[in-house]
């Protein structure tokens, strides 16, 4: 008997463990955003290579219910349902902290479900540690209420008059609720119509029919329960004593509205044609060298600015190669440029992620940090789904020899890309940057190894390094460079690139 009592305790036990092992949390997102699913275990710090992470929908009788699986620290997207293909991520830097939260990019309306999370850990024998379920509701605001109700003519208490209200791209469906602001009562709408729209949300258009009253005081108000959103508009009743009179004043307000508008159009006019003069007058003094550029070109009287917003890795190129343009343009016309005073100029809303972003080379001359100085360690930013510039320049006398040159980009011993007698050498390329990594081939003769890496995920988030060095009959020392990416996975800027050229002497 005391045996059976035993076991009966042990079980209720292991029963009890696993009930509070088990979350449910409700997420809500709305439509088009990213939603981030909780899955967080608060036990010991945990080895990537002994866990496995399943995320997948709970309801049993989907076809397709496999929604993100890690195994030993590495994505298996063998058995990923298609729906979710690319639109999932884990937070690599977290992992080990027992954080095994998955960010569902790009939301949807079929997205909305409910989400089960499970880790195993594998010792001596594979066991449960930990699972949670998570409830995705989908919402999205709907738009400022448009109410329209009649202007009454006379003083009648007794005519029927009608409301009508509108609002829509909300989601799910609304309850609408007509007021009378006089005594706050709740009135029944007369009609509600509710219509689905192709993008999964709704519009909604309703009327109220009332008997008039000397001063009506009506309110719409529309509720989004998810959002806890309440938006209203309301009706407060005009009385019009005389007709003439009112139209009179309307007529003055429209002339003087129109008298206004003609005063601002001819304002913008006379602006329009200054700028246009003032370009054209530009355009004559400096318009060989303009004819070159492709970036916005400023002739000063003892200096010239090169100027363009250079956001992505084209307006990059369109700086260096109208640089380039800039240098040739001056040799042939026996001009010289102070290379010395030719600067890169950097605006954003955040000074540390533009800490530096990208180089670029007047001739041989570099107009960031030296790599042969020894160049420190350099802090890149960037956010899932961006493409961005890893850094890594050498100032060199001449044009470097490509066909004996090498050139690695790597994570501790992950091969992230290799450049070797010209040309690009990937067959050991690790395959999670298949694809996604290219150097700027006509800017490696000059010192420039910066590599683009498009698409960026949460886990490229690492330090690289960046390896060059030359053979032959003079072979240089092994020169190394490091670069840190941070990668986020929420917001969003654009840092705006200027760029100052040279003083001439």
């Amino acid at each position: 008997m005391k045996k059976l009592s035993y076991g009966f305790l042990l079980l209720l036990l292991h029963i009890l463990r696993a009930v509070m092992a088990q979350e449910e949390k409700i997420i809500v997102s709305k439509l088009g955003d990213n939603a981030t699913l909780s899955c967080i275990y608060r036990g010991r710090e945990l080895h990537l290579r002994n866990l496995r992470v399943y995320w997948q929908i709970a309801d049993d009788q989907e076809e397709c219910s496999v929604v993100h699986v890690m195994i030993s620290g590495q994505d298996n997207e063998s058995e990923q349902c298609i729906h979710f293909k690319n639109r999932t991520q884990l937070f690599w830097d977290r992992l080990e902290k027992g954080d095994f939260s998955l960010l569902l990019l790009n939301v949807s309306q079929s997205d909305e479900r409910t989400y089960k999370c499970v880790v195993l850990q594998k010792t001596e024998y594979t066991q449960l540690i930990h699972q949670a379920e998570v409830v995705l509701s989908l919402a999205a605001s709907y738009s400022q209420p448009i109410l329209s109700g009649p202007i009454r003519n006379s003083g009648s208490t007794e005519e029927e008059v009608t409301f009508s209200c509108r609002s829509g791209n909300g989601y799910p469906e609304p309850n609408v609720y007509w007021i009378n602001k006089t005594d706050n009562s709740h009135l029944p709408p007369s009609e509600l119509e509710i219509t689905p729209h192709a993008d999964g949300t709704y519009s909604v258009f309703s009327t109220l029919k009332v008997k008039a009253t000397s001063n009506m005081q009506i309110e719409c108000s529309v509720e989004n329960k998810i959002l806890r959103e309440n938006l209203s508009a309301n009706y407060t009743q005009q009385k019009q004593s005389n007709g003439s009179s009112t139209e009179s004043h309307k007529n003055l307000e429209k002339k003087g509205r129109g008298a206004q508008a003609a005063g601002i159009i001819s304002i913008v006019i006379v602006i329009g044609l200054l700028a246009a003069l003032s370009c054209w007058l530009w355009r004559r003094r400096s318009s060989k060298l303009v004819s070159y550029t492709e970036c916005s070109f400023i002739k000063f009287a003892d200096d010239t600015k090169l100027g363009s917003v250079a956001d992505k890795s084209e307006g990059h190129v369109a700086v260096q190669r109208d640089l380039n343009r800039m240098e040739k343009l001056a040799d042939r016309n026996f001009r010289k440029f102070n290379r010395e005073n030719c600067k890169v100029l950097r605006l954003g809303k955040n000074k540390e992620k533009c800490k530096i972003l990208h180089h670029y080379m007047l001739g041989v001359t570099q107009r960031e940090s030296s790599f042969a100085e020894g160049q420190p360690e350099t802090t890149c930013h960037a956010f899932a789904g961006e493409t961005v510039i890893l850094p890594c320049t050498t100032t060199s006398p001449g044009e470097l020899i490509l066909s004996k040159s090498m050139l690695y980009w790597q994570i501790d011993s992950v091969l992230v890309h290799f450049f070797h007698n010209g040309q690009d050498s990937l067959d050991s390329q690790d395959k999670h940057y298949h694809g996604r990594t290219s150097l700027f081939l006509d800017q490696v003769k000059h010192g420039n190894f910066s590599l683009r890496l498009s698409n960026v995920q949460l886990q490229d988030a690492a330090v690289y390094t960046c390896i060059y060095k030359q053979s032959g009959d003079h072979p240089n020392e092994t020169q190394k460079s490091k670069i840190k990416l941070i990668v986020s996975g929420t917001e969003e800027f654009t840092a705006l690139f200027a760029l100052e050229s040279v003083k001439e002497d």
